[in-house]
């Protein structure tokens, strides 16, 4: 799994899922909004919430 998006209140998540045999089973690509959970409206993301996604950030395209 591998965020290829991170904008200032959602991301782009991608994931591939692989059989025993190392086959390509299921991919998926999910976009998610970050949220106030006190009021349920968008919220942009602090530099430190940021900060902690950006070791799941990959911008490169794999083919």
């Amino acid at each position: 799994m591998w965020l290829s998006e991170l904008r200032n209140a959602s991301a782009v998540m991608q994931f591939r899922f692989y059989n025993g045999d190392q086959v390509l089973a299921a991919e998926g690509v999910q976009k998610g909004l970050f949220v106030d959970v006190k009021t349920m409206r968008p919220k942009r993301l602090t530099s430190e919430e940021r900060a902690s996604f950006s070791p799941y950030l990959n911008l490169a395209t794999e083919a």
